[in-house]
């Protein structure tokens, strides 16, 4: 099983800016949708552990950069999930509730 860093939750469809970039050794970052939400993922370090200062900026820039371009919900730093648990542990089971979060940032849920 390979783990994710989950950055936050936006709204299922929302765009991600292009020039985000996350903590791992890729920089990619994208979404995991489930209904009306999407949790935003990246890779994570395999080498080393997660807690440096520059991990911390990267999360933050991340969040910010999302929250310019759509509603977020951030997740803690640092916030690991195994892949395939992402839908099953963390989205379907919160599901309505992050999507009335989501709805009472921005004004309402829909990022088309």
């Amino acid at each position: 099983m390979t783990g994710v860093y989950v950055y936050g939750l936006v709204p299922a469809g929302a765009e991600l800016p292009e020039d985000l970039e996350g903590l791992g050794p890729t920089g990619r970052v994208w979404t995991v949708p489930h209904g009306e939400i999407a949790a935003v993922v990246g890779d994570v370090p395999d080498d080393r552990p997660l807690g440096t200062r520059a991990d911390l900026l990267a999360h933050e820039r991340t969040v910010d950069g999302l929250a310019a371009v759509t509603a977020v919900l951030p997740m803690r730093f640092p916030a690991v999930v195994e892949e395939a648990g992402v839908v099953e542990e963390l989205l379907a089971p919160h599901h309505d509730r992050f999507t009335e979060d989501l709805a009472s940032s921005r004004g309402g849920c829909s990022s088309r």
